[in-house]
């Protein structure tokens, strides 16, 4: 029961966290209009594939290395924060030197040029797996919906006085990450957690550059992954598309959270099962597959019959284009959700490797199809790429590599074990 209670919990923060956000775009894209929304979406969508390069990836080693060097605590803190300080520093004085150099009159420079700020407090995702590791799980949610709501406030000011500069949006995007950043730091140092200079170990920071490496081209790539659809409208089709396009990709992407907070919550039960056989673990998994796609179906369907009048509602009759790349780009919410908990059994079972090959495939395949479809279909052709690119990286690619080749057929076979899902799902978080 209480990793149900701890599912409940994860997507009743996280849908909040959604809704905040979502607000804040009906805001932008309102005052904006499709081309100021698509300059600001660019912008955004530049910075944050790049944040893993301002990280040097050290986040998602820290969240390791603090659980398991609780004695050494502190010269971890401090060597990571000093490591991303730089490095977010350095990326931040690149983006603004290209940007006023070589930027002339780019239509996206002064967004980009404020947004590209945000590799300034990087080092929140430090503090993130800080928190973790101290079981401190309050802090980060009330930290993210204050900053949130302080933003949405914001945003809703300056659209009631009608403001529709992107610039602006963007200054208010960085005040929110400003914000979470400074909550987060305020409260270490309420309870004298802060680093401190003297406890920076050169030798441990630059030991774990070289471990965070890899970390560092994964989330790159993931996160071009994931934007590099926009960046090729841009430059194929121009912002204006890229606003319609932004539109139907937030929308279609709001359900996402779903599958990362049921996962998350569920998946220490998971590795329980697993080491008491192989027979429970697999009838689990794919269980746990079905009631993700029985999810995704729902949502899909819903996004099917309501699609038209929710962009009306919300965004506008200028954002009506957007409404059939949102009935495309909704299906991906299916290879969504299968990539989510497949990600997390790669990881069980030390396959990571296989992980980060899928994407780089599915990437490719993205690039190559948005150069051929974008031309012929537009935006259209973009929603497409990305669903056939998902379902190559999360679904189709597990039956390439003998090693992965177990949980495609999991997947695989997992809608036919409709009926005994509930079952086991009960049998196992009874």
């Amino acid at each position: 029961m209480r990793f149900v209670l701890s599912a409940l919990s994860q997507l009743l923060e996280k849908s909040s966290r959604v809704v905040l956000v979502f607000l804040g775009s009906v805001f932008m894209a309102r005052a904006l209009g499709p081309e100021g929304f698509g300059v600001y979406s660019f912008a955004h969508s530049l910075v944050i594939s790049l944040l893993p390069v301002a990280t040097l990836g050290v986040g998602e080693l820290v969240s390791r290395e603090f659980v398991r060097h609780q004695d050494r605590l502190s010269v971890y803190l401090a060597s990571s924060f000093a490591l991303v300080v730089g490095s977010g520093l350095c990326l931040a004085v690149f983006f603004w030197a290209v940007i006023l150099f070589f930027g002339g009159d780019w239509q996206v420079g002064p967004s980009l040029m404020v947004l590209s700020s945000l590799y300034l407090f990087s080092f929140y995702k430090i503090l993130e797996p800080f928190y973790l590791s101290r079981a401190s799980l309050r802090v980060l949610p009330t930290a993210s919906i204050l900053s949130l709501s302080v933003g949405l406030a914001l945003k809703w000011g300056i659209f009631e006085v009608g403001v529709n500069d992107p610039k602006t949006y963007a200054i208010i995007t960085l005040l929110e990450v400003v914000l979470y950043t400074w909550i987060l730091y305020r409260c270490m140092l309420a309870d004298k957690s802060a680093p401190t200079l003297s406890e920076v170990d050169v030798a441990l920071a630059l030991s774990m550059v070289k471990s965070s490496l890899p970390f560092v081209f994964s989330g790159f790539l993931i996160s071009v992954y994931m934007k590099i659809d926009q960046f090729m409208i841009l430059d194929l089709l121009g912002a204006t598309e890229v606003g319609h396009y932004a539109v139907a990709a937030r929308i279609s992407e709001s359900f996402y959270f779903v599958a990362p907070a049921v996962v998350l919550a569920i998946f220490p039960r998971v590795l329980q099962v697993r080491e008491m056989g192989a027979t429970e673990y697999r009838e689990l998994l794919r269980a746990l597959y079905c009631t993700l796609l029985v999810l995704a179906a729902l949502f899909i369907v819903l996004v099917q019959l309501n699609a038209s009048w929710f962009v009306r509602l919300f965004f506008g009759e200028g954002y009506f284009p957007a409404v059939g790349v949102i009935l495309i780009h909704s299906w991906a919410a299916l290879f969504v959700f299968i990539g989510v908990l497949s990600g997390r059994w790669l990881l069980a079972e030390g396959a990571q490797l296989y992980g980060a090959l899928n994407t780089m495939l599915g990437a490719v395949v993205n690039i190559v199809l948005n150069y051929l479809l974008i031309p012929v279909y537009g935006i259209y052709g973009a929603a497409i790429s990305t669903v056939l690119s998902y379902s190559i990286s999360a679904y189709f690619c597990l039956a390439l590599w003998p090693r992965t080749r177990e949980n495609f057929i999991n997947v695989s076979l997992s809608v036919f074990s409709v009926l005994q899902t509930p079952s086991t799902l009960r049998s196992v978080f009874r």
